[in-house]
């Protein structure tokens, strides 16, 4: 239970359906992402991490704030740079939010090139978070430890949540980002529409033994399903074009 830091989204979420902590509310509303109806203050949701707004389809607010925004994906790689520096007279934690999304039937692929962070088990301190799967209420993808290789992920839809995370030590990340093809949306002539005999060992050589546990080994092996290999080492070599980086 938790994520060493404290209780986590899910945990909370069961805490209150136990209770019926919803009955506090007299009247509904619409919450999307996976949240729920806030019991004391029955006019917003809580939200998972990574979203925000009254009913969680915005970005979560960041501490500072300037440390936010959407990242739009496209068919070249843009790389993005997030450093926060230390500073160890701050109170709290320091977090940038932001968004990758990509047009309606794309995946993402994200390239995690470089990390700083504190190498702690469940990189609950300094580190990124990348949410890779659609259902958004879940713990992502976390890396805190230095890189010996570029890593390499696949979202299952068009948006990815990219959370960093810092206390009074720095965080860092390098990551580049393009969209592919959602399976659904290929036609039988491209060859990897319906294909069943997709072998996900292919990104074995894109994944760190020494760095990530078997529960993200699992998580990129599913979130490839049905990337065929050429297409996906195409976008893992592919030039980027645009760069853009934030520095706190």
């Amino acid at each position: 239970m938790g994520q060493f830091r404290g209780p986590s989204f899910l945990d909370v979420a069961k805490i209150n359906r136990h209770y019926n902590c919803e009955t506090n509310c007299k009247y509904k509303i619409k919450c999307v992402n996976g949240g729920y109806q806030h019991p004391r203050n029955c006019n917003v949701c809580v939200c998972p991490p990574g979203y925000g707004g009254k009913d969680c389809t915005g970005i979560e607010t960041s501490n500072p704030a300037k440390c936010n925004g959407i990242l739009v994906a496209g068919e070249t790689q843009r790389k993005f740079t997030i450093n926060i520096k230390p500073k160890y007279l701050v109170n709290g934690v320091r977090k940038c939010n932001y968004h990758i999304t990509a047009p309606p039937g794309k995946r993402i692929v994200v390239i995690v090139d470089s990390v700083i962070g504190n190498c702690v088990q469940g990189c609950y301190e300094e580190g990124v978070e990348l949410k890779m799967y659609d259902d958004k209420t879940v713990t992502g993808a976390r890396f805190c430890c230095k890189l010996q290789k570029p890593q390499t992920l696949v979202s299952q839809g068009n948006t990815v949540p990219v959370m960093v995370v810092a206390g009074k030590a720095q965080a860092f990340v390098q990551l580049r980002y393009a969209t592919v093809d959602h399976p659904q949306n290929r036609s039988p002539k491209d060859g990897n529409a319906t294909s069943s005999g997709f072998n996900p060992l292919f990104l074995e050589k894109y994944l760190d033994d020494s760095i990530d546990s078997e529960a993200i080994r699992r998580e990129y092996l599913i979130q490839s399903d049905n990337i065929g290999q050429e297409d996906f080492e195409t976008l893992v070599r592919r030039e980027f074009v645009d760069e853009n980086s934030v520095e706190i």
